[in-house]
């Protein structure tokens, strides 16, 4: 792939021709004789005989590959899945192990997902359970003030000793604080 093919003059040939025109041109300008060898220099008749050889060489290669080709064809074709196979198996097995490993890990991760859904379904619940339970403390402040309106008779220490956020101790039961976060 890297050679040039020649199908003309070999490369010598061109060259010892080249140099000798070049010298018979110098021997003409300057007025001296010209050799006959050097004004009618053909390729030695080695040379023409080597290269013709080369080119039924080749021709005949070429027609030998093209003949043999159909019989070659199928036998190499078997011969290499003969000698791949075993190759080909344990690509398919290291294939398979690592569809077991990537599906674990898939699971590993959707397990995950899953884990950390529920946890924020929990802390969702939670928080909203939270600020409700908020909302009815202040609902229950709300309704003992309204009952201790409406019952005379009642001895209750007033409402400005309480501080507000804090809900109004009851006398019969003992005192309990509420901590608002």
């Amino acid at each position: 792939m890297n050679s040039i093919k020649r199908n003309g003059v070999d490369i010598q040939v061109a060259f010892t021709l080249a140099s000798s025109r070049l010298h018979a041109k110098n021997l003409i300008e300057t007025g001296a004789d010209v050799p006959a060898e050097v004004v009618a220099t053909k390729p030695g008749m080695k040379l023409i005989v080597r290269h013709y050889t080369k080119q039924a060489l080749v021709r005949i290669a070429h027609r030998l590959v093209r003949a043999a080709r159909p019989v070659t064809r199928p036998l190499l074709f078997r011969l290499r899945n003969y000698f791949t196979s075993t190759l080909r198996q344990e690509m398919l097995e290291e294939f398979t192990k690592l569809q077991k490993i990537q599906y674990q890990q898939h699971q590993q991760i959707v397990l995950e997902f899953q884990r950390l859904a529920n946890s924020a379904k929990i802390q969702t619940r939670l928080s909203q359970k939270i600020f409700s339970g908020q909302h009815s403390l202040e609902s229950l402040q709300q309704q003992l003030d309204r009952i201790e309106q409406k019952c005379p008779g009642v001895d209750r220490q007033p409402a400005v000793d309480s501080p507000q956020g804090e809900p109004r101790p009851l006398l019969d039961k003992p005192e309990v604080k509420v901590h608002e976060k």
